[in-house]
């Protein structure tokens, strides 16, 4: 793998470039490592973005509050496991993932849900394990764009982030409304307190 630049970065993307049919295990993939990074100590945010629509090539940005908190993460054996696990999905012609140092944003067209989740204390390995099957599901939908999840950053930000893409507004209300959405959201009651959520015509940088 790369290794990034700068040398002190807090942040790295890693470049995946999918083999055709590897979509779906895909989406089960990247549900997992965000539930593991989030779990990692000095975790800030973890983004899937695609780079166009309709191509197999993926940007996965992790974000850590430290380059040693970020370091830690990079070479640790969870995420080495992770990537692992990522391999046979990868394309014959980019048979690895590859590390660069993070760009700020990402500007693609697209329609975004900005929801805002407060988790009772002591339940945020719970609402961790929630949150993979609900990313493993939406991340199957059509129009799907990608995902941010962000910790709590306290004492300003209390609550967790996560910001959903969809090409369309239309494909975002086939998600939003699906009964698979609703039941994962009826699971989640005994581990979340309260979650507000509201639309953006923008891209994650907004």
């Amino acid at each position: 793998m790369n290794a990034p630049s700068p040398s002190r970065a807090t942040a790295i993307v890693t470049r995946v470039s999918l083999r055709p049919g590897a979509e779906d295990d895909f989406a089960g993939w990247q549900a997992a490592l965000t539930r593991v990074a989030g779990e990692a100590p000095g975790f800030v945010s973890i983004e899937v973005v695609p780079v166009a629509p309709q191509v197999p090539d993926w940007h996965v940005v992790q974000r850590f509050r430290t380059a040693a908190a970020l370091e830690a993460w990079r070479g640790g054996p969870v995420r080495a496991d992770c990537l692992a696990a990522l391999e046979p999905l990868l394309h014959p012609d980019h048979p690895a993932a590859t590390d660069e140092a993070a760009p700020d944003f990402y500007a693609l067209a697209c329609v975004t849900e900005v929801i805002a989740t407060r988790v009772e204390r002591g339940r945020e390995q719970a609402f961790r394990a929630w949150a993979e099957s609900v990313q493993g599901a939406q991340a199957r939908f059509p129009g799907y764009a990608g995902t941010l999840v962000q910790a709590p950053l306290p004492p300003q930000i209390a609550h967790w982030t996560t910001l959903v893409r969809f090409a369309t507004p239309a494909q975002l209300d086939a998600w939003l409304g699906s009964p698979e959405r609703q039941a994962l959201l009826r699971q989640a009651e005994p581990a979340v307190s309260t979650w507000t959520s509201r639309r953006l015509d923008a891209p994650f940088a907004g």
